[in-house]
């Protein structure tokens, strides 16, 4: 191990590592993906930035940037000329074009909970079957990952909680909606009901950017890509609450 004495020494060891790693491989450039900043507040996010920039002449840098970074005028100073800022949109689960993401989610219920197809064949019909637990949880996530395994983690402890079951039912899952409901709901501030319902299918940009960053930041808003075009949703749940 070196001893490690300051900041400078940090970002000198870092090239020097990459530098090497660059020298031994046959893949090119080194790539750093670098994934949370999305739940760190602007100055430290800030900071991190700074730092990466004096490596942008030795790897190619992906970064998934937060809400505050990648909308308003701080942005110019994140995403540089020559960058691309690529949006990834929730996942697709509303009608006939949701049939792709609905199983996606299916199968990511699956890995998480480990569970093969044999296991969800012995399961009751209303949890794996077309429109039953699974379906429901994906629908309802508004195609937010974090927001099924949520949905469908409360389903669980439901079923196991009130009333013994191994496996959750609609039921279960109808308390699990209550419960997000109910944090989305204490979310909301003065105002955010009319904002939501006039931005809804609309692009944001007439959007009060404090607030957008804010509900987007929290999943009650949701940028979706429509025919092309980047289109802000409330979430299902939240548009319950409207």
């Amino acid at each position: 191990m070196f001893p490690v004495r300051s900041e400078r020494d940090v970002g000198d060891l870092a090239i020097l590592v990459i530098r090497e790693i660059a020298r031994k491989s046959t893949q090119g450039r080194v790539t750093l993906l670098i994934d949370g900043l999305e739940k760190t507040p602007p100055e430290p996010a800030r900071l991190v930035f700074d730092a990466l920039e004096g490596l942008h002449s030795e790897v190619e840098i992906v970064v998934v940037v937060p809400w505050h970074a990648a909308y308003g005028p701080g942005a110019e100073t994140v995403i540089v000329p020559g960058e691309k800022l690529v949006v990834v949109p929730p996942v697709e689960v509303e009608g006939q074009a949701g049939t792709a993401g609905v199983e996606f989610f299916r199968n990511v219920a699956a890995r998480r909970l480990r569970l093969d197809e044999a296991t969800i064949a012995q399961a009751p019909d209303t949890f794996g079957a077309p429109g039953g637990v699974l379906d429901t949880c994906a629908r309802l996530s508004g195609g937010i990952p974090r927001s099924f395994l949520q949905l469908l983690a409360d389903a669980v402890s439901y079923a196991r909680i009130l009333d013994g079951k191994d496996w959750p039912e609609p039921v279960h899952v109808a308390q699990a909606v209550a419960d997000q409901r109910e944090s989305f709901r204490r979310l909301l501030t003065p105002g955010d009901d009319d904002a939501l319902r006039s931005v809804d299918g609309k692009d944001g940009r007439n959007m009060a950017l404090e607030q957008k960053l804010r509900l987007l930041a929290h999943g009650v808003l949701l940028e979706r890509h429509e025919k092309g075009q980047p289109v802000m949703r409330p979430h299902p749940i939240v548009k319950s609450l409207l």
